[in-house]
């Protein structure tokens, strides 16, 4: 099956496949109630439509730290899986704790190009502009 998620396209068996616990189950594309449509181009392609779209913007102010990196792992990935290739994380500006977990994952993150604070606006240090890698 041709799984198609944002940009990213890939072949999965289908008996690795499964719906995430609270997520609504989608029918592929071309298909009705799991039946071909004889004159759809992606008859059995398994193209799905994305479930929601994703904010340019994530504000965790008033987040625990680790909460925050949790809320920010899932929001990069999801943003990646979109298409986004510019994002900014709303830290605050604070004692600097979240700013210091958002760098953290940044830093460590697979995907991110780059990131740095966004000083170019009033209250800028509670900013992180994030470039991902296309």
């Amino acid at each position: 099956m041709r799984v198609q998620a944002g940009s990213l396209s890939f072949d999965v068996a289908q008996e690795e496949i499964e719906p995430l616990a609270g997520e609504e189950v989608l029918e592929p594309r071309g298909t009705v109630s799991g039946q071909a449509e004889a004159a759809s181009p992606n008859r059995g392609a398994g193209i799905c439509t994305p479930l929601k779209s994703v904010s340019p913007t994530l504000e965790i102010i008033g987040q625990r730290a680790e909460e925050a990196r949790n809320i920010l792992e899932k929001y990069l990935d999801d943003a990646i899986v979109a298409g986004l290739e510019n994002v900014a994380v709303i830290h605050g500006s604070g004692k600097g704790v979240l700013r210091r977990v958002v760098e953290e994952v940044l830093r460590n993150h697979s995907c991110v190009a780059e990131y740095g604070l966004d000083r170019d606006v009033p209250g800028g240090t509670g900013v992180t502009r994030v470039r991902l890698k296309g």
